[in-house]
């Protein structure tokens, strides 16, 4: 053993050199081969392995990924086309049921046309027949006198060429449709000579305003004053 300072040798448990006065430690040197961190010298360093990295969050962002590209590919490839086809089918349906209200109202024009057209060749073919027979005596013969005064205003061309006596059994035709009876025995006896005349109320239990319709009450004020205008008659 040397001394480490001085080389000057020195003897086994000696503190202090002899030759130079240092102190001398007695611990020995270490080795070359000494084991450092429970490795031998010179052996290469020992990796330590890494903490492992949890992959969860990333495997929960691609599931809410996948899962809102599904919900969107839904909506495009089937509700989107679902609902454009109800749309669809609603706005053809209105459009059938609009040109359906078309073609009704159009048909019912029409037919009030018709109807107004009807009305009006029967009312003149009837005024004309009226007409060329009360010029004749024999139109006391004639189921009617005004055939259509129970349901249609009368007009002077209805009564072209009446005399006062014809405008008056003419009114009372209206009363006697309705079944009222008379006072008068000329225009009962007329009356009962009809096949269509029932005469069972009264006269002075007959009610213009309730039994007679509004149409028949201003076709009889009509006809009441037509006879006035021609001098007037009284029935026997």
């Amino acid at each position: 053993m040397k001394c480490p300072h001085c080389g000057a040798p020195l003897e086994d448990g000696q503190s202090f050199c002899t030759n130079c006065g240092a102190p001398i430690s007695n611990q020995p040197s270490p080795s070359p081969n000494a084991v450092k961190d429970g490795r031998e010298a010179g052996a290469p360093p020992v990796k330590q392995p890494r903490a492992a990295v949890s992959n969860t969050p990333v495997i929960i962002v691609a599931i809410i990924c996948a899962a809102a590209v599904a919900v969107c590919a839904m909506y495009f490839l089937i509700y989107k086309p679902k609902l454009a086809a109800q749309k669809s089918a609603a706005s053809a349906k209105t459009s059938q049921s609009e040109s359906s209200n078309s073609g009704t109202l159009s048909s019912d024009a029409s037919n009030a046309s018709s109807s107004s057209s009807r009305t009006s060749s029967s009312r003149s073919s009837s005024a004309s027949s009226n007409s060329s027979l009360s010029s004749n005596a024999n139109w006391m013969n004639r189921n009617y006198i005004i055939p259509y005064s129970r349901t249609t205003h009368l007009t002077a061309s209805d009564i072209a060429g009446f005399s006062a006596k014809e405008c008056d059994y003419a009114l009372n035709e209206i009363y006697a449709r309705e079944g009222r009876r008379f006072n008068s025995t000329e225009l009962q006896d007329y009356f009962d000579s009809k096949r269509w005349y029932s005469g069972t109320i009264d006269p002075d239990d007959f009610d213009d305003d309730t039994m007679l319709s509004g149409v028949e009450r201003d076709n009889a004020e009509f006809l009441r004053d037509a006879v006035n205008d021609r001098g007037g008659y009284t029935p026997q």
